[in-house]
């Protein structure tokens, strides 16, 4: 603990720190709220930028966020210390509560880095539970930590979502429940994988048209994911333009084997696409609704398109979700994650290889 702190202030602080030993029981849950602990004129000042990064808006037939921001006492940080996602931000060198309790647990050459700009801010994870993050923001003034909050906003949100995706992957990736006899199928026939959940099977793979349809239809929470392939194609071809017009001329071709009703075209100005990197390869990222036929129903997608330099191929890894009264967030972010498992055979080590083609004899 330094010494520039007042007695009463060091007492106070001491107590809090040291009642908030490290929990060995994991945090609640994959919680939607980021808790900033915060003196409430520095959170004010700060509050606008913080509603940017966190409360982005997803696309969703309902209005959800990322995450909801809500601020605590610093006092009361015991009460928080198995909640997931925590922000302790203050200005230091100055009477800000939260700014000496930083100063107090933090070491002299983390506290330095932070008054100095080296460092952005400093993370803790596991603090004082496991699967939790704690990220000190602090500054030498309020300009320069909103300065610092803007420039790195997005490698902040980017640490929380490490942890929410760590959360779900170990739900996910279980392989006591993958379908081992597809995954083997897809790398047998097709030459490429991806991790397919236990409720998951086949509903249509045609050869001659490029494309394998796996599916999980239930009334109340359907989700359908296509690998389409494109052979011999110009990696020029990858353009915003032309990823939409593909997918919604695919998905028109499918129609018929999910529901006569279900088009699931690309709602009008309700999606967007981005340059991403998959994996070590350029590629067009669209997120968005889709809708029916009859505009009444419809949900949330995702859609990698990237161009495969070894197979010459397009590949084109779409995953929609049907899911009225769910909310959408965690099962969009679920998704992602296994269009994101996707190998092609080379990419497969040997063992996983053998493993997966004996398993679809």
């Amino acid at each position: 603990m330094k010494h520039l702190l007042s007695l009463a202030t060091l007492l106070s602080l001491s107590i809090i720190f040291f009642s908030c030993e490290k929990n060995e029981s994991p945090v609640l849950d994959l919680e939607d709220d980021i808790y900033i602990a915060a003196d409430k004129a520095e959170f004010d000042e700060m509050k606008p930028i913080l509603l940017n990064v966190f409360e982005k808006e997803i696309f969703t037939p309902q209005q959800e966020k990322l995450y909801r921001v809500k601020r605590i006492d610093i006092q009361d940080i015991e009460k928080y210390q198995n909640r997931k996602n925590l922000i302790v931000a203050g200005i230091l060198n100055n009477n800000s509560t939260c700014g000496k309790f930083i100063d107090a647990i933090l070491n002299d050459n983390e506290v330095n880095k932070l008054k100095s700009g080296s460092s952005p801010f400093i993370k803790k994870e596991n603090l004082w539970s496991e699967n939790q993050l704690v990220i000190f923001l602090g500054a030498a003034s309020m300009e320069q930590l909103k300065k610092s909050l803007e420039d790195n906003k997005d490698l902040i949100l980017a640490e929380y979502q490490k942890i929410t995706e760590k959360m779900l992957s170990a739900g996910i990736y279980d392989h006591r429940y993958e379908k081992k006899d597809i995954q083997g199928h897809l790398l047998k026939n097709y030459n490429f994988m991806l991790y397919v959940q236990n409720d998951f099977k086949i509903l249509k793979e045609n050869k001659d048209e490029d494309y394998v349809l796996l599916g999980s239809l239930n009334k109340d929470l359907s989700k359908i994911i296509f690998i389409h392939w494109m052979n011999n194609k110009s990696p020029n071809c990858l353009t915003s333009d032309s990823v939409k017009t593909i997918r919604n001329a695919f998905v028109n071709k499918i129609n018929k084997v999910i529901g006569d009703s279900l088009k699931m075209t690309i709602s009008v100005d309700s999606y967007s696409c981005d340059e991403v990197n998959f994996k070590g390869r350029y590629a067009i990222f669209m997120q968005g609704l889709w809708d029916y036929n009859d505009k009444d129903k419809g949900g949330p997608f995702l859609n990698y398109t990237f161009y495969d330099e070894k197979s010459k191929r397009i590949y084109m890894l779409d995953g929609a979700l049907y899911a009225p009264g769910f909310y959408k967030k965690n099962l969009i972010k679920q998704m992602d994650m296994v269009l994101q498992s996707f190998m092609t055979g080379e990419e497969v080590s040997k063992d996983r290889r053998a493993e997966l083609m004996d398993a679809s004899k």
